[in-house]
């Protein structure tokens, strides 16, 4: 299994493109708001991609891992992850007394060997502070 994990979300063959929120509180994940805003991947190289897996993960724990996969992109095609429903943790959000950073990191994976290691920055506030309309 290689070891390389480009932190800039792209490398020669392909590129990751997510939006995700810079903060969630407890009321985020009481209103069902999902993390991740948009994910997509584009095959930058000059052949086929194939058998990718994305998978999501943060720290601290305020969802669960979740993996999508994605069975191959053409080449200077892009692939959109649709369904990003990922729940929050409402009893860790209810139970911060001040805010905290964390780190939502998104792997691609193919055949066993990592493309992609991209990390965002999240803020997760306290269960009475508000991250505004933003």
């Amino acid at each position: 299994m290689s070891t390389e994990k480009p932190e800039c979300g792209e490398n020669s063959d392909l590129e990751i493109n997510c939006l995700t929120l810079p903060k969630v509180n407890f009321a985020s994940s009481q209103n069902g708001v999902s993390i991740i805003k948009s994910l997509s991947l584009k095959n930058l190289s000059d052949h086929v991609i194939e058998n990718l897996v994305v998978t999501v993960e943060c720290t601290p724990s305020i969802i669960r891992t979740r993996s999508w996969n994605v069975d191959r992109i053409v080449v200077g095609n892009e692939s959109v992850v649709s369904d990003l429903e990922i729940p929050l943790d409402t009893a860790l959000l209810s139970g911060l007394n001040e805010a905290e950073l964390g780190s939502l990191k998104l792997t691609v994976h193919s055949n066993g060997n990592i493309l992609i290691e991209k990390n965002h920055p999240i803020e997760l506030l306290a269960r009475d502070e508000w991250g505004g309309l933003g």
